[in-house]
């Protein structure tokens, strides 16, 4: 063979392996964006509980319509997709998307085409989460720098259309850890709060190389994945809203919009767009593998804790059966369903518990060989009793931190503990778990002094992968209750919660003077993973009425998987939710007559922030030796306002394979912390958000000395020091004050979102506080500034030993940046009244307060700054950067922090991927990020109301040759240019291409091209070389069409 037709031969053979081995695939969507009316419950009624939603207490506040109240219809607008370009004909979805737009689903190195045709009557586009795409493919609005084809993506007019391109890179796609499809988000980002809750939203699925077409999640019928949104969808936001007054308010004239009942029932409580069990279709086979696709959007409020009754699942790799969901968190959670029947998906913060944010799901019996437990299992036998008791939130009668009674005039704990003509004070009548020796429920049994710290939990209850639990409950209270356990398998007959799904449940309503035999089962699949502690934390609860009987007291923790143990539930207690509020006013109030229970204050004195049932320090039994290995089982549970930031001082803990002092706790959400403390003394542990702290969410644990052991001299390293002062300035929070007005609205003469943070007026200060930061000097004479960095909390950053070098600086990385996410509420600043006397020129003690003046005091600041005015944020394409991002705040302060056009690495025991990272308060992160897309990108916390308050900026990446950073970065280390020249990047790499036979091959090709010769082997090129014997024509026109396919394909990627 001439040696042309040998090459030709071998350039095919390797163009078709290459392409087998690749096949990537371009996925085109077709999407419409119309405008169509929405019913949140179609059937009228409240499907968990039967009623008809106008007699139900809680849902007539949303169903009713009136004549100023607009009911469970509104207008709203949705993404829909087509077959085609013509737009005629829409492809049918899955009912149990609800609003949501259809599934748009790729693999890694597929490519998204996305169509999109606007037939609603305003603006919108179309952006994705967790993808590649250039400037001309964002669909976002935001001074970016850019201008002409870059900008026609940013919005498409009513009539229009534009086509989306987005890349699904291999640096996009699923660790080795992660799920095999990672759970993302497109919706229109023009002013992305109203866009989302006018309806525009859906879910996007990035899956591993060759696992897309296994996810069957658009087919009616029993399916394999499901996408779900918990959103309290707030229709006050909609850009409909008043269209939907004028088409459904009865008398459309008397509507106060400002109202506050009027907007609350707009606020719709909602798993895809359905409240009170209306949403359809959740149906799957029993012991069939299956995803859930599970993401939050909203407000501050939306706080969601998504629990799935009668089942465990996987989320990256940990056991759960809860799973907290924010703004624009996404999970991607495994499940194996093995209990047939219709089970209950809640969200068990209390609020949204009551606003209908449920729906159900049926587990099917699809095949005749359904596994089933073995009936020879260990079995743990507990008896517990439900007893109402008279509880001291304070025993000890006095604030262990400062000293003072809890009752002493004008002490924080006084608005508690104070009783008085129409207060309580801090003794109540409560009801609680009590455990027994035996059935007869005559003796009790006696708490031993490691378990005194339970204070008003019920008994531990312990159980390991394969036991049995029979727990025998005797009601000796005056009203109906129950226990229904987390993270356990158990029957219908023995489930603790009351709700319609065909089955007889006498275990849900367990009357006064009877008893009831629980029997829960801990399968095999069921247990810890191996990324899990050994032992998995959950908590049982009644639930008759969740919220209430919880409020009362009925609440304890469960173990599974069996040297000191603590166990600790972090809840504000609402006594004015209790069933005993009323025997509580008369037993404790000087005139019971006298008391005003919607008086804001009074209910405020009962709203009690306690640990265990204790405030201020009064919490007994935290005490530990030494080096003891120390499990804390952490639980939460209440409302939205139960955001905690647990922290425990002068000890780390491990949690989850990653070294931290605490861990934030959301309402039926639990977690087990390992510490193994190294220093002696008396700690702190506390909730670091601010108003329960305040409010005495605060202890003490004591490290003792137990052993007689010589203490082996400690090993210090380098010895770095740092000069701090704290000084007072004036800061500007808007110092870019340009930039607020153009974030949103291409037109409209609507009054900016920033003017009550921006302006100066009779009641607002502005943008401009004194303030106190700190701030770093050259030695310790404090006369030389060593930089000027703007952050007003220091960040502080451990590293590996070997790390740093001796100036401090990291030697592994190219950049470093510290986010602080918090909104700084200077009604509460030491400068309050100097600030009003300086910017309002009015005496400070004769100020009237109002609700503008203290809105327009609450700054949504990134490092102190908002409204992009935040600037330093600068790298170089292929720069290795970590992200140093710190929450701090109160109970506002939830914030998920989204980068545009990257996606980045954090670590838990392993690492995974994302582009969204959820912050609380005393919560604290580093995310890995390579610098891949050059250009001005968004980076801003995803909360609606947030978003309007200007808690965004941006941040650029330079193109094309690495260079120092500019001078006054916010960066807090310096370019290591040695590091950076010896260093090759995955952007460095990525750039650089290959020849093969006269065709430019991508490093991603080149590498796949070798792999694919590595194995094909000897005897599968000689066969290949026969082939071509016979058939080189045909080889050379098969070439030429690979070869024009090919660099189309290099194209568009």
């Amino acid at each position: 063979m001439p040696p042309t037709q040998h090459g030709g031969c071998l350039r095919a053979l390797g163009f078709l392996w290459l392409f087998a081995v690749v096949e990537a695939k371009t996925r085109t969507y077709y999407l419409g964006i119309v405008e169509e009316n929405w019913d949140y419950a179609p059937s009228g009624k409240n499907l968990i509980t039967g009623q008809n939603l106008l007699e139900d207490k809680f849902a007539s506040v949303y169903a009713t319509r009136g004549a100023n109240r607009i009911g469970r219809v509104y207008k709203k607008a949705v993404f829909r997709q087509f077959t085609d370009d013509t737009y005629s004909q829409e492809i049918p979805k899955a009912a149990w998307l609800g609003f949501l737009g259809p599934v748009l689903k790729a693999e890694e190195e597929d490519v998204f085409i996305v169509h999109l045709k606007n037939f609603a009557s305003r603006p919108y586009s179309v952006h994705p989460h967790g993808v590649f795409y250039d400037k001309d493919s964002e669909g976002a609005l935001y001074p970016d720098g850019t201008g002409g084809k870059s900008k026609e993506d940013d919005f498409v007019v009513p009539g229009g259309n534009y086509t989306y391109t987005w890349p699904v890179r291999k640096d996009y796609s699923p660790t080795l850890a992660d799920s095999n499809c990672l759970t993302w988000i497109y919706h229109s980002h023009i002013d992305t709060p109203r866009d989302i809750a006018s309806g525009l939203i859906g879910p996007l699925l990035v899956c591993k190389k060759g696992t897309a077409d296994e996810t069957s999640i658009e087919g009616t019928g029993a399916a394999n994945a499901f996408a779900l949104m918990f959103s309290i969808v707030d229709e006050n936001f909609s850009w409909y809203l008043d269209e939907n007054i004028n088409t459904f308010c009865l008398e459309p004239a008397t509507v106060d919009k400002e109202d506050e009942g009027f907007q609350t029932s707009n606020r719709m409580h909602a798993i895809n767009g359905y409240i009170y069990g209306n949403l359809p279709g959740l149906e799957m086979c029993a012991d069939t593998s299956m995803s859930w696709h599970l993401f939050g959007m909203g407000s501050e409020i939306d706080i969601h804790a998504a629990y799935f009754y009668g089942h465990t699942f996987t989320n990256r790799d940990q056991r759960a059966d809860v799973v907290g969901l924010f703004p624009a968190t996404f999970i991607t959670a495994e499940m194996t369903p093995g209990n047939p029947g219709r089970w209950l998906i809640t969200c068990q913060v209390n609020e949204h518990l009551r606003g209908g944010m449920e729906a159900l799901y049926d587990v099917q019996i699809c095949q005749k060989n359904l596994s089933w437990p073995s009936a020879l299992s260990h079995k743990r036998r507990y008896y517990i009793a439900a007893e109402e008791v008279l509880w001291n939130y304070g025993p000890d009668g006095y604030d262990k931190f400062t000293g003072q009674g809890l009752n002493a005039t004008g002490s924080e704990s006084a608005i508690y503990f104070t009783q008085g003509t129409d207060r309580i004070g801090g003794q109540y009548w409560k009801v609680c778990y009590v455990e027994y020796t035996d059935a007869t429920f005559s003796k009790k049994k006696i708490r031993s002094e490691d378990m005194k710290h339970l204070g008003i939990l019920g008994p531990v209850i312990k159980a390991e992968v394969g036991d049995t639990v029979l727990v025998t409950f005797a009601n000796k209270a005056k009203r109906s209750y129950s226990i229904m356990a987390h993270g356990v398998s158990f029957s219908k007959f023995s489930e603790g919660a009351p709700y319609l799904d065909g089955y007889l449940k006498p275990g849900a309503h367990v009357k006064p003077g009877e008893t009831f035999t629980y029997k829960w089962r801990v399968p095999e699949n069921g247990g810890p993973t191996e990324s899990d502690p050994p032992c998995l934390t959950y908590l049982y609860y009644s639930a008759t009425d969740a919220v209430k009987d919880t409020n009362s007291g009925l609440v304890g923790p469960l173990l599974k998987g069996i040297d000191r143990e603590f166990y600790l539930l972090f809840s504000i207690f609402d006594e004015n939710d209790s069933w005993y509020l009323n025997k509580n006013i008369e037993a404790f109030t000087g005139d019971p007559s006298k008391v005003d229970e919607n008086d804001a204050d009074f209910k405020e004195s009962n709203k009690m922030h306690a640990v265990n049932g204790y405030l201020f320090g009064n919490l007994p039994g935290l005490d530990m030796c030494k080096d003891d290995k120390v499990s804390w089982h952490l639980i939460g549970l209440g409302s939205h306002y139960d955001m905690h930031g647990v922290h425990f001082q002068g000890n780390t803990i491990d949690l989850r394979g990653t070294t931290r002092d605490g861990m934030a706790l959301f309402p039926h959400l639990s977690g087990t912390a390992l510490m193994q403390p190294d220093r002696v003394g008396t700690f702190k542990v506390v909730c670091r958000t601010f108003d329960h702290f305040v409010g005495g969410m605060k202890h003490l644990y004591e490290v003792s000395s137990c052993r007689n052991t010589t203490q082996a001299q400690q090993q210090h390293g380098a010895m770095r020091l740092y000069y701090i002062a704290a000084e007072e300035v004036e800061w500007d929070y808007a110092s870019n004050k340009s930039a607020a007005p153009k974030i949103y609205n291409i037109s409209s003469n609507e009054e900016s979102y920033g003017h009550v943070f921006l302006s100066q007026a009779e009641d607002q200060i502005g943008s401009k506080y004194k303030k106190v930061v700190y701030r770093e000097y050259m030695n310790g004479n404090f006369t030389q500034r060593k930089d000027t960095y703007s952050g007003l909390i220091g960040p502080l950053v451990v590293c590996r030993k070997g790390i740093l070098d001796e100036r401090g600086l990291r030697k592994d990385i190219d950049r470093e940046f510290t986010l602080l996410f918090m909104v700084f509420d200077e009604n509460k600043s030491w400068y309050l009244k100097e600030n009003i006397e300086t910017y309002l020129h009015k005496n400070p003690d004769d100020f009237n307060s109002t609700e503008n003046f203290v809105e327009g005091n609450s700054m949504h600041a990134i490092n102190g700054k908002i409204y992009n005015s935040l600037l330093g944020l600068t790298m170089n394409e292929g720069d290795r950067t970590n992200w140093y991002l710190i929450g701090m705040g109160n109970e506002v302060d939830i914030h998920t922090v989204h980068f545009h056009a990257q996606t980045f690495i954090f670590k838990t025991d392993k690492d995974h991927r994302g582009d969204v990272y959820d912050l609380f308060p005393g919560t604290f992160q580093t995310i890995e990020l390579v610098a891949e897309n050059p250009g001005t990108w968004l980076l801003h916390c995803h909360v609606a109301d947030h978003i309007h308050a200007g808690m965004e900026t941006t941040y650029t990446i330079n193109k094309s040759e690495r260079e120092g950073p500019s001078e006054g970065g916010l960066t807090t280390g310096a370019y290591d240019t040695t590091t950076a020249k010896n260093r090759t990047t995955a952007k460095d790499y990525d750039s650089k291409e290959g020849n093969f036979f006269g065709k430019t091959l991508s490093p991603g090709e080149a590498s796949l091209l070798l792999a694919a010769f590595f194995f094909i082997g000897l005897v599968l090129l000689s066969t290949a070389l026969t082939f071509c014997l016979v058939t080189r024509q045909g080889s050379r026109i098969h070439y030429t069409a690979l070869h024009d396919k090919s660099a189309l394909l290099t194209d568009s990627l």
